[in-house]
């Protein structure tokens, strides 16, 4: 079961929920995995809560939904925090917005044959938006969707994807990316094919 699917079943359940006060009918492969992900999470809490050796010292690492992690500040013990800043991998994951924009929004559009579908970026007043839409034999648009970027992942040296984020906050790719070296617009890997799973 892909996470559109898992997805879309948390959110019928929640609907049937609040529709007949009845709880919903749990998948127990589904209910599986989400209670191994909270073991393992706990077997990390456990592992670390009294934090973790560097040096002579203990440094304390994160407890919350993503157990196991060290603050920002440990890695300047080792790391030119300022040099570090400049590089690319400093910059592969960050929130959509002005501060390191190097895409060319000029032409910012591509056509996708295989499936028939235009694709569209647009970047104004520190936000990215992704359009899809299709056109009919007069060229009027129609299965036109549009979505907010959230997060981008890409330095910008050799390419970006860009994230949007949904109403229960999860996150998924755009099947549009930009690739740097050779200044153009097209489908992100995993979505030159006619059936890739798009968005929603």
């Amino acid at each position: 079961m892909g996470h559109r699917a898992i997805g879309r079943a948390l959110l019928q359940g929640l609907v049937l929920t609040a529709s007949c006060g009845r709880a919903p009918e749990v998948d127990p492969q589904l209910a599986g995995r989400q209670a191994g992900y909270a073991a393992a999470d706990e077997a990390l809490r456990t592992r670390f809560a009294d934090g973790v050796s560097f040096g002579d010292s203990r440094l304390e690492v994160s407890r919350g939904a993503a157990p196991g992690y060290v603050p920002d500040w440990t890695c300047r013990e080792c790391h030119d925090f300022d040099r570090s800043r400049s590089l690319g991998m400093e910059r592969s994951f960050h929130t959509a917005g002005p501060e390191a924009v190097v895409e060319d929004f000029e032409d910012a559009s591509y056509f996708h044959e295989p499936s028939a579908r235009h694709y569209e970026m647009a970047y104004e007043d520190g936000t990215y938006r992704v359009t899809r839409y299709q056109l009919d034999d007069e060229g009027a648009r129609y299965n036109q969707l549009s979505r907010e970027v959230d997060s981008v992942i890409g330095s910008g040296h050799k390419g970006r994807v860009y994230l949007y984020r949904t109403p229960n906050d999860e996150l998924f790719q755009l099947p549009l990316a930009w690739y740097a070296q050779e200044g153009i617009w097209r489908m992100a890997p995993g979505y030159e094919r006619a059936d890739h799973s798009g968005f929603e």
